[in-house]
């Protein structure tokens, strides 16, 4: 039987902690969006195979930036909140980077 009134157990999943992260550095218009973690297989030449594209949901305004690795690596890896915190900030400016190749 589903108990939709249970609490939910807090998420160990890598998309919920970067999705964490995004939430505690939105600037205070930004508090009523929805943040979205999504990881997608990239086709484009100079592109890495497979991204963290990261959705602020906003009627006003959606943005929509990417971090070029899987989502693992980046919740995982000692620079992932400085990765993710610099694509925000980047997003936020108004600023898209250009596509990188995947690390060897």
């Amino acid at each position: 039987m589903i108990n939709i009134t249970a609490a939910k157990p807090r998420s160990a999943k890598p998309n919920a902690k970067i999705r964490k992260w995004i939430e505690g550095a939105l600037p205070a218009e930004y508090e009523d969006v929805t943040v979205m973690v999504n990881e997608l297989q990239c086709f484009e030449p100079g592109c890495a195979p497979v991204e963290t594209v990261i959705s602020l949901l906003d009627p006003g305004k959606p943005i929509i930036f990417k971090v070029f690795a899987p989502i693992a690596e980046v919740a995982e890896s000692p620079t992932g909140p400085e990765q993710v915190l610099t694509a925000l900030q980047e997003a936020l400016r108004g600023a898209a980077p250009s596509h990188q190749t995947a690390a060897a």
